[in-house]
């Protein structure tokens, strides 16, 4: 940012990064603008569909028929998913900013090796997330991904068909997943 941080290689040597131990007002302000504001703006805008659903569907929450049930379900549902995926990134930025705090303000070299690399690579996860929270919390997932995880750790008696067999085949093939369902 206009020659104000630095790219350096992290104290476990496979990647570069921003280097944290040389300037604590460009580290403060990478915290605040990619972790403090993101969640932030997640908290105000969940919050905003929270409050949304919360008025518009009051009619719908009191109906005990069949289309105020499922309102309720669906309002739920996305409370469930905007909560997670917060907690998600929250979970996931976390241990780096803190170790990267620790690096500018604190002593770098009393930071652990493995600590840095813990979360970094915790921080990588990061762009998984979203999806995978939206994939287990879909009814229309669930079946399929019960019917993978059970021939993925299926414990076949039989070794030959442990060689000839695979889950890929399993979760791909499409005989095998209609008669699942």
């Amino acid at each position: 940012m206009l020659g104000w941080g630095e790219y350096g290689v992290e104290a476990y040597g496979t990647s570069c990064t921003l280097k944290w131990t040389e300037n604590r007002g460009f580290v403060t302000l990478m915290l605040i603008s990619c972790i403090i504001f993101p969640v932030i703006i997640m908290k105000f805008c969940y919050g905003g569909v929270y409050l949304y659903l919360r008025r518009h569907c009051k009619a719908f929450r009191t109906d005990r028929s069949k289309m105020g049930i499922n309102v309720r379900k669906r309002e739920g549902y996305l409370i469930k998913m905007a909560f997670m995926m917060c907690c998600a990134f929250m979970l996931t930025w976390t241990p780096y900013a803190v170790v990267s705090f620790w690096a500018a303000y604190g002593d770098p070299n009393s930071i652990p090796v493995r600590l840095t690399l813990v979360s970094v690579l915790i921080a990588k996860t990061s762009t998984i997330w979203n999806p995978l929270i939206y994939f287990v919390l879909n009814k229309k997932f669930r079946p399929h991904i019960r019917f993978c995880l059970q021939n993925l750790f299926r414990n076949e008696t039989n070794a030959q068909d442990r060689r000839t067999r695979s889950s890929w085949f399993f979760c791909n093939s499409r005989s095998s997943m209609t008669s699942s369902l």
